[in-house]
């Protein structure tokens, strides 16, 4: 004779099992194998859409009419074509036949959800007769790749379990009393979501309704077994709560939506995996002071606009650096032909106050020379250092110091280094400056321009030479190049009795966005903020020296769902390049306060320059 154990019971039990050491089952890793087609023969094309996403699970209702195991909702929806055979068994097993034997190449499971409309005492013989030439592809007690039945709806009663072919399993119920026996088929426990909250999707859902979702899933956990709800809300707020909730499926009827939403979550994440740092407190005693700053430093954070920033601040514990300028506004960065900017035009934009074409450096549209700041600061011997986590070629560091119609003529951009009046080039290694290149390395040496392949090299050169130096920046450093580099160049430039220009740049957080990995994203951003603290420490130190921070563009579309401060944020990205929306402007020190306000990207060089030449 079975021994009966209620739900309650059994949950006590393995909370119990779980309490002296055992841990509970885990939710399943965040892929699109969590994915649920909810009534997938609604799709335009049954089984193959949300099979060719990779979902985890399908769902199709079904009546037996004549005889016939027909897929629809209600008799109102009877089509005898629309048999379950024709929609979902063939292609199976004709997929599984494609695979040698795997319903996926790379042997991911599926789960095929069938939920009876007839009465099982008629739906589950006719299942069984439809399904037994083919038995072996849905067999998972002897064949580990087969595809999983499972039975909702009108299903048995858990007594009656055993009356059928063990290749079916049911749904669980949290209000059903099981034996052991019985326990082993149910596959999922599956309940309404409306049993539990009334949220729409939107905005969050209330603590109480989001305590009782937690605790239902937790408790289902703790039985071993994986958790579905139906009637959910449809959304990217929606599939992201779940997923904290930790819900085995997510029911879509958007499978294009939810696949791309799950592909991509993992990137769109970004946790605290380094410790957080207080930023520095600037004094303000020179801000925003009338008088005409001895030198500027502009801070450029390549891709990075107010999503970005906040990304970082999230998981630095809502501080950055970048906060603390009280002076700030936007910079639209249109380029001459485009309405989204590539980094060369915008470069070329904050390089020399005119705008150009895509791809250019340091060329107006018509292809002819635009000076730029080191070339107009030149005159007044105010030397200029250029810094730069990317290449030296790069197109931002670039646009300060070469003239050259497309952003890849890699060659002829070093070349212009030679006659560029730039003191100071700072950057990643470019192969046109390998050491077989011996024409070129001798130009350098001809020129007076020091080649050095790492940062402490810079100390041992010589005043009065020009330096090209080639520093691997490598991301996710407690000390990057970036902040090396710059107390190196603050060291070497802060000798000039006429003050200096030095151009930043934080290359990678855009790098970071194109690949549409969060993590990536703050890690540069982090890196540029430390950066940025040794000038706002200098500025004070110094009271005669401007601070400035920007964006060349926006890079990725970031949309942020979600975080928690100093510990985690999770985003998604709209797009894998850049995007027209401006960007922020900030600015410490003597005369920042000219950069309040909207304005155009080449308003910032135009200032950059009055303030220098009192123009």
């Amino acid at each position: 004779m079975h021994s009966f154990v209620n739900m309650k019971t059994i949950i006590w039990l393995l909370g119990m099992v779980a309490w002296c050491g055992h841990a509970p089952a885990q939710p399943r890793e965040v892929n699109v194998s969590m994915a649920h087609s909810h009534n997938d023969y609604f799709r335009s094309v049954p089984f193959y859409k949300a099979y060719s996403l990779g979902f985890g699970s399908i769902e199709a209702d079904i009546l037996v009419v004549d005889g016939q195991v027909i897929v629809a909702h209600d008799k109102k929806g009877v089509d005898p074509k629309r048999t379950l055979k024709r929609l979902y068994i063939d292609p199976i097993v004709e997929q599984m036949n494609l695979h040698e034997g795997k319903i996926y190449p790379n042997g991911k499971k599926l789960q095929l959800y069938i939920d009876l409309k007839t009465n099982h005492t008629v739906s589950i013989p006719a299942l069984t007769k439809l399904i037994r030439p083919v038995r072996e592809y849905f067999d998972v007690r002897h064949n580990p790749d087969a595809v999983k039945i499972v039975l909702s709806g009108a299903i048995p009663k858990p007594e009656q379990f055993s009356l059928y072919d063990d290749i079916f399993f049911f749904d669980g119920y949290k209000d059903l009393h099981y034996t052991p026996e019985q326990f082993e088929r149910v596959a999922i426990y599956n309940a309404p979501f409306f049993d539990f909250s009334h949220w729409n999707g939107r905005g969050r859902p209330i603590k109480s309704e989001y305590d009782a979702l937690s605790r239902y899933v937790d408790s289902i956990h703790r039985l071993g077994k994986p958790v579905r709800f139906w009637a959910t809300p449809d959304s990217k707020i929606a599939y992201h709560t779940f997923i904290k909730l930790g819900f085995d499926y997510i029911n879509t009827d958007k499978p294009e939506e939810l696949a791309v939403f799950l592909n991509h979550y993992k990137k769109g994440i970004a946790t605290a995996d380094f410790p957080a740092y207080p930023p520095y407190q600037p004094t303000y005693a020179s801000d925003n002071a009338d008088r005409a700053p001895k030198n500027i430093i502009l801070f450029i954070s390549d891709g990075a606009g107010l999503a970005h920033l906040w990304s970082a601040a999230t998981v630095n514990g809502g501080r950055l650096n970048v906060m603390t300028p009280k002076n700030m506004g936007y910079a639209r960065t249109v380029s001459a032909d485009n309405y989204s900017t590539d980094s060369a035009a915008a470069g070329t934009a904050l390089a020399t106050g005119k705008k150009t074409r895509n791809r250019y450096i340091g060329l107006d549209p018509q292809g002819n020379k635009l000076a730029n700041i080191p070339e107009r600061l030149a005159d007044k011997n105010i030397p200029s250092a250029l810094l730069t986590t990317d290449k030296i070629t790069g197109a931002t560091p670039s646009a300060f110091y070469a003239h050259q119609s497309d952003r890849d003529h890699s060659e002829k951009i070093v070349s212009d280094f030679l006659t560029s009046p730039v003191s100071l080039l700072i950057g990643g290694y470019d192969q046109v400056l390998d050491q077989k290149n011996k024409e070129l390395l001798q130009r350098m040496t001809n020129q007076n321009i020091a080649v050095c392949r790492s940062l402490p090299e810079i100390g041992k050169i010589p005043a009065g030479k020009r330096i090209l130096c080639l520093a691997e920046h490598i991301p996710g450093q407690k000390v990057s190049m970036l902040e090396k580099a710059f107390s190196q160049s603050l060291a070497r430039m802060r000798q000039s009795g006429n003050g200096f220009f030095m151009m930043v740049e934080g290359a990678k957080i855009d790098s970071g966005a194109h690949a549409n990995d969060m993590q990536y994203v703050v890690r540069e951003y982090l890196d540029f903020d430390r950066t940025l603290a040794q000038a706002l420490e200098f500025a004070d130190q110094d009271k005669n020296t401007l601070v400035i921070i920007t964006s060349d563009h926006e890079t990725g579309g970031i949309t942020l769902h979600d975080g928690e401060y100093g510990r985690n944020v999770t985003g998604a990205f709209e797009s894998d390049d850049h995007t027209g929306i401006v960007v922020p402007v900030l600015a410490y020190g003597p005369r920042s306060g000219l950069f309040r306000g909207f304005m155009d990207n080449t308003e910032i060089p135009k200032k950059i320059l009055s303030l220098f030449l009192q123009e």
